[in-house]
């Protein structure tokens, strides 16, 4: 039987390649930063290293070649046992974990921008400009009315009035970051190369490749560990949205989507766990429809490690 060829990694710092690497976690999430956790080091040399993996300093990661991350240093822990001897455990993030300690401007301009101009003024405090980041078109999109020039008006948004549009006392640029783009379905994560996209997830292309862990041909995997996760501890049972909408009359009326997840909701009516529901208060829904499809959205979100797979 051939055997794989090794992989080649190289974490990559302002003193050149570290190949010595006695393991290394790289977590890629669109739900937030990137960051990546190695151990490396022994007795002799650890001093050298904790010189080298300095807070602030660059990190970038390489698989075979390829780049996967870049960031910069955070931790540096230095453990120590009579087994194990010295090491370093390192810990690198992106630019992006810097929003979530940051308290946004609240004078930060809302009105008459589109999404793009409304975010880069967000992370101009951080000192982070265009160069930063990579937009989707929708990025052009006006960020209250959800207008541009030369496309289709968006039938699923409401015009957010100036009190919900501007930044809220003492949000966070991460947070005001992701409640306007959750509005347009669009999302913030780490590419490889540092810079911050804004775009949406494309679920509807094909596979580009595939996740293989074969015992009968080992030498063809490209996954060492897969792992199982059915993990309930924050799962939620049905999902309810309230928002307002007008009726003919002109008078408010109150409306609600609902979803519910099945597998939570059998569970609860056979042994009385998990009844949990979740109403949540939004605004710009103003008909059942996207009450209702929030609702799922809200749910899948929430639930989304009852039954996931990581490797």
């Amino acid at each position: 039987m051939a055997r794989r060829p090794l992989d080649s990694v190289v974490v990559e710092t302002i003193a050149g390649g570290c190949r010595i690497l006695q393991s290394i976690k790289l977590v890629q999430d669109m739900h937030g930063p990137a960051s990546m956790q190695l151990t490396c080091g022994d007795d002799r040399a650890w001093k050298e290293i904790t010189r080298i993996f300095q807070p602030g300093r660059e990190a970038r990661l390489l698989l075979n070649g390829r780049l996967l991350f870049t960031g910069r240093f955070e931790a540096n822990d230095v453990p120590a046992s009579p087994q194990s001897g010295v090491v370093v455990d390192i810990t690198a993030t992106t630019k992006l974990a810097d929003a979530k300690y940051i308290t946004a401007d609240p004078n930060t301009r809302f009105q008459n921008v589109s999404i793009r101009d409304f975010v880069l003024a967000l992370f101009a405090p951080l000192g982070y400009t265009l160069a930063d980041f990579q937009f989707d078109a929708d990025a052009d999109r006006d960020l209250q009315t959800g207008e541009a020039k030369g496309k289709p008006k968006l039938v699923d948004l409401e015009p957010l009035l100036d009190g919900k549009a501007k930044v809220q006392p003492g949000e966070s640029i991460w947070d005001a970051f992701t409640r306007h783009l959750k509005r347009f379905h669009l999302m913030g994560w780490d590419a490889a190369d540092g810079r911050i996209i804004v775009g949406k997830a494309n679920t509807d292309q094909a596979p580009m490749g595939f996740l293989r862990a074969r015992r009968d041909q080992p030498n063809a995997n490209n996954v060492i560990s897969p792992h199982r996760i059915k993990d309930w501890s924050e799962v939620v049972s049905e999902v309810r949205v309230a928002g307002m909408m007008q009726t003919e009359d002109g008078d408010d009326e109150q409306i609600f989507g609902a979803a519910g997840d099945a597998d939570v909701l059998a569970i609860a009516a056979e042994t009385g766990h998990y009844k949990r529901r979740l109403v949540l208060p939004l605004d710009g829904l103003r008909t059942r429809a996207k009450a209702e499809a929030q609702s799922r959205r809200e749910l899948a979100a929430r639930n989304r490690m009852k039954d996931a797979w990581d490797h």
